[in-house]
């Protein structure tokens, strides 16, 4: 018993982590949308919550995977929603280490929207 107290007092000494909240967008996308004048939206009816990350993982400060990328995080999110953009948008950032193993990445969250057709 006393051992692993002693373990999970170490591990919790070597564990740190961190998240902030790092801008809120009215609208954003990594997608051409055209004029704005000439854009019809979907209605509200048909907003959907939406999110996406991008992350990786590091062992032995050796990174697996792509750096994480905002516009990965905005790409995934509109993708999951099947969106054009997203409105009200908040970006966080997030990270974790324990011992060996960290952990990093950007998530997006927000209301997806479609443009549904251009206006002539």
């Amino acid at each position: 018993m006393k051992t692993t107290n002693f373990l999970l007092i170490v591990l919790l000494i070597f564990a740190s982590g961190c998240s902030s909240k790092l801008a809120e967008y009215s609208i954003i996308s990594s997608r051409t949308l055209g004029d704005s004048n000439t854009l019809v939206f979907t209605s509200e009816s048909q907003a959907q919550r939406v999110s996406g990350s991008s992350s990786r993982v590091w062992f032995l400060f050796i990174p697996f995977g792509e750096a994480p990328r905002i516009q990965y995080a905005i790409d995934n999110a509109l993708n999951n929603g099947q969106g054009d953009f997203i409105e009200n948008a908040e970006l966080s950032s997030s990270w974790w280490s324990i011992l060996l193993f960290s952990y990093g990445s950007y998530s997006i969250d927000g209301t997806g929207r479609r443009v549904v057709r251009y206006q002539n």
